[in-house]
């Protein structure tokens, strides 16, 4: 797939995934979409957390479009966004909830939320329930035993419980570049 047509796809193929989602939410929840680029081997960076560029430029246009069509992108301060100060729980945890809650009302006004990680926002999102989209880019590259894992070394679900785990519906592949491209709904328990 060229560049440009990698453009025209991203942009038809994105809107129609955002739009059968949205379809999902009640128009007072925010719609989450969890995106995130892993190696072959599950690694979202290099060694000790050493930032790496996984996807292939073609993979990264569905990044740009789909941050062109959420309200709001959650990722890590380190990366040079607007920081907004969010209340943790009493275990000095994010509440998923709380900031859901936050983003939604004035001034933010965020209907549509990208979460784009580290591996603790990743795993924090995921064991919340608060997740209907979920986007993985795989791209063909090992990053070895050193690297830091999407999901993180913490189980999601307590006591292992198949019937916790978050179930993927809707799920297709697309190819763009060398990468491959997952796109699920999540059905939360």
């Amino acid at each position: 797939m060229s560049v440009q047509s990698a453009y025209v796809h991203a942009k038809t193929f994105c809107s129609s995934l955002l739009k059968n989602s949205s379809n999902l939410k009640s128009e007072v929840e925010t719609l989450v979409t969890l995106t995130y680029v892993q190696s072959l081997d599950g690694k979202i960076s290099g060694n000790y957390g050493q930032q790496l560029t996984l996807s292939c430029e073609e993979s990264m246009i569905i990044t740009h479009r789909l941050r062109a069509l959420h309200d709001g992108i959650l990722l890590l301060e380190k990366a040079g966004a607007k920081v907004i100060l969010i209340d943790s729980d009493q275990n000095g945890l994010l509440s998923i909830n709380h900031l859901l809650s936050t983003l939604r009302s004035p001034p933010f006004s965020i209907n549509c939320l990208m979460v784009e990680g580290g591996a603790k926002i990743i795993d924090s999102f995921l064991k919340s329930g608060k997740v209907d989209l979920l986007i993985v880019t795989i791209t063909p590259i090992l990053v070895g035993a050193n690297g830091v894992f999407a999901i993180g070394n913490n189980n999601l679900v307590e006591n292992n419980s198949e019937d916790k785990l978050p179930k993927l519906t809707n799920v297709t592949y697309e190819k763009f570049g060398r990468d491959i491209v997952l796109f699920a709904n999540i059905l939360n328990n």
